[in-house]
């Protein structure tokens, strides 16, 4: 990555308002739809408080009636930038915890929340520290263009935007990025890319509560009767998750670590984690430490013995 964030002005993080009102208002006057000001709204912010990365996921309700997050836009200082690091299920099930719990974030280490493996990657491109900035309104967000959804119903906005920096900055940049997210969607919504809600409804704080380091893995929502690790049914996944349809990227290449190639050769999707355990001779801190690479580099997914879907990254602790 390019930039550092070590000296950006003070003076442009405490005047962002009159520094940016102005530019807001004449972009939102030739957008046309909500994904044109995520993408025009990305940009504004990785150049406006130089970050290298960042991301904006937004709930939406799927056909079965449940939320889940969807990834509206990314945008990066560094082309090059591999964009299955932060496109997977593992970065969709982050975004999805932020939002359900509304948490909004200052800017600290990784490995504060990332697996280790994780942050490794991410450190090779200099990244070193995250955030989020939380956001809702009280107003209906528009479904994807150009996606195919079997519903394609509005859902109420409710975004989290995940950035990714190389320094950790002098001056917090969260409070001013969350009044230019404010900004822009008031100025979307008078646009009339963005849709009123339905009467009555409770209105939402459009921000909240700053959180200074992530909640202790068991505050997490959980399954209810969460089983042990052993008990899980791991399962390769033979399908890429776009979640991004105009950014594309496959999940084939080499698996890297050795003892993950191992287990991944001998998952089935019918073992348990204790039989693969018997049936390649690791044990359950090896196998463990396979399973994280492999969520990581997103090629399992896991379920219990009842056959409902099980999120690893509740189970691997190896942060």
């Amino acid at each position: 990555m390019n930039g550092t964030n070590d000296d950006l002005p003070v003076a442009r993080l405490n005047n962002v308002q009159a520094l940016l009102l102005p530019q807001i208002e004449r972009a939102m006057a030739s957008m046309h739809h909500i994904d044109e000001s995520f993408q025009w709204l990305a940009h504004l912010l990785i150049q406006y408080f130089n970050i290298p990365l960042l991301l904006t996921w937004a709930s939406r309700t799927d056909e079965y009636g449940q939320s889940v997050a969807q990834l509206r836009t990314i945008a990066r200082q560094d082309p090059t930038f591999p964009e299955q690091i932060v496109v997977n299920d593992q970065m969709q099930h982050l975004a999805q915890q932020l939002l359900v719990r509304r948490l909004t974030y200052q800017p600290q280490p990784l490995d504060t929340l990332f697996s280790h493996y994780q942050t490794l990657l991410f450190k090779r491109y200099g990244l070193h520290y995250w955030g989020a900035c939380f956001l809702s309104k009280n107003v209906l967000l528009p479904a994807r263009r150009g996606v195919f959804m079997r519903d394609d119903t509005p859902t109420f906005l409710a975004t989290v935007t995940l950035f990714f920096l190389t320094h950790l900055p002098r001056v917090n940049p969260v409070q001013p990025m969350g009044l230019v997210l404010d900004k822009v969607m008031e100025a979307a919504f008078a646009r009339g890319l963005l849709l009123p809600a339905p009467e009555p409804q409770v209105s939402f704080p459009s921000s909240a509560p700053l959180t200074p380091f992530p909640l202790p893995e068991d505050k997490w929502p959980l399954q209810q009767k969460r089983p042990q690790l052993a008990q899980l049914v791991p399962g390769r996944k033979h399908d890429a998750n776009l979640l991004l349809s105009d950014n594309p990227f496959t999940q084939a290449g080499v698996i890297p670590d050795k003892k993950a190639r191992r287990l991944y050769t001998a998952i089935n999707g019918q073992d348990t984690v204790a039989e693969l355990c018997s049936g390649t001779g690791m044990n359950l801190q090896e196998i463990s430490a396979a399973l994280r690479v492999l969520w990581d580099l997103g090629r399992i997914e896991a379920r219990d013995l009842d056959g409902h879907p099980a999120d690893l990254l509740l189970f691997l602790n190896d942060r």
